[in-house]
């Protein structure tokens, strides 16, 4: 590897700057009550997300927060992690063995509390964490297999169907998996280390961000269909359910609208911060993005107007609308993951990891659970409704990302 693309793989989230101490050693940032303190403690770790510049975009927003909080409406107090919630951990792969369920708190191998309920849909979610994808059994919380690079796995994310997984990673690669045996079906090789990548509603084509870019591929024969150029490193890709247009984030804080088919800009909307996620509303009328000056935003199309503005006390590295759209999940630097209304921007629902940042998160395909993934290698399931954790699966290294099957 050349000096210059080592320089740009420690630049993304290859790997957690500078490296995390043994479990044992680990100072804890729980019990910090200073939102400023923790966001400059977690510099080391954005660096990893987008860069010296993003962060001091973030820093220079820290004194707006305040005032930005106010025009949000209060929430009830964090939903702590619930010592009773069922956990197991990766390192090893997990059996049921008992025929009670329950959120029984176990180390290795029970049965876990289902995480839908009644009119269970997804049964599967897959954790991106190492050189690996982790899928697991959402009703057991048992592990079923893993999907292996031969490097850091940044993303990972099942199609429409629930049938293939995509994954990218820092191996320069992006593969598509059989979700049922584990089993590798093709291999894309990129121009660089892969950041995020994405199915089309159709799941007939995939986005990969790459570098300074974007392409769209056709998922069955791999054939590169479309290629986009960004001015900056970009963080996220997704098509709009029609399958007509993307959107693009990127390192300059602006997210940008195209064809799909390749073409000229459409419109673009602009955080004060790199934009770590955007995605299209499933009507397609209204877009949601997020970014590194702690703030999700979501805009009218085509006018680009914002219509509500969600603020965090810390860098905000995703957010994802509930598959109705009625509802908007962000995750934060600042331990915290939030669900919004989407169509007022006001507080429904906030979550607390144990003192370390969410990186990720999603709804399953009801609405009635979603996951996070943070720093502190604990991917949870949470109940949508009232914030109680319901599932944890503990792995060997921070998460980058987490996704439920449809």
């Amino acid at each position: 590897m050349c000096p210059q693309e080592e320089e740009a793989k420690l630049k993304w989230i290859s790997a957690p700057l500078p490296p995390l101490p043994p479990p044992e050693e680990a100072p804890s940032r729980a019990q910090s009550s200073d939102p400023a303190a923790d966001t400059k403690a977690a510099e080391a770790e954005v660096a990893a997300q987008g860069g010296q510049e993003t962060i001091e975009a973030a820093v220079d927003q820290s004194s707006r927060r305040n005032s930005e909080a106010e025009t949000v409406a209060e929430s009830e107090a964090p939903a702590k992690s619930d010592p009773k919630a069922k956990t197991t951990k990766a390192a090893g792969k997990s059996k049921s063995s008992s025929k009670k369920a329950g959120p029984k708190t176990r180390d290795g191998a029970g049965p876990a509390e289902s995480s839908q309920g009644d009119g269970e849909v997804s049964l599967q979610f897959v954790v991106a964490c190492g050189n690996f994808g982790h899928v697991w059994d959402s009703k057991t919380g048992a592990k079923k297999f893993e999907l292996k690079h031969n490097d850091l796995v940044n993303h990972a994310c099942f199609d429409p169907t629930g049938q293939r997984i995509l994954t990218t990673s820092v191996d320069k690669t992006a593969r598509i998996w059989d979700a049922k045996t584990g089993k590798q079906i093709s291999k894309i090789k990129l121009e660089n280390f892969g950041t995020r990548g994405n199915w089309d509603w159709s799941g007939e084509r995939i986005a990969t961000c790459v570098g300074k870019g974007v392409q769209v591929w056709d998922a069955s024969s791999g054939n590169k269909l479309a290629k986009f150029k960004a001015n900056d490193t970009t963080y996220f890709a997704s098509f709009d359910k029609a399958g007509a247009r993307i959107v693009i984030g990127d390192e300059t804080g602006q997210a940008r609208i195209f064809s799909a088919s390749g073409g000229k800009e459409q419109m673009k909307v602009t955080h004060e911060g790199a934009v770590f996620g955007c995605c299209f509303h499933p009507s397609g009328e209204r877009l949601l993005t997020c970014s590194g000056d702690s703030s999700a935003r979501i805009w009218e199309l085509p006018s680009c107007k914002e219509l509500a503005k969600m603020t965090h006390e810390g860098l905000v590295f995703h957010a994802a609308y509930s598959p109705d759209g009625d509802k908007v999940l962000t995750t934060s630097a600042d331990r915290k993951a939030i669900i919004w209304d989407a169509a007022n921007g006001a507080k429904k629902v906030t979550v607390e990891s144990s003192g370390q940042q969410i990186w990720y998160g999603g709804f399953n395909a009801l609405g009635t659970r979603f996951l996070t993934g943070a720093k502190d290698k604990a991917c949870r399931v949470w109940d949508t409704s009232n914030g109680k954790e319901v599932l944890k699966v503990m792995h060997d290294g921070p998460i980058k990302s987490v996704n439920f099957s449809p």
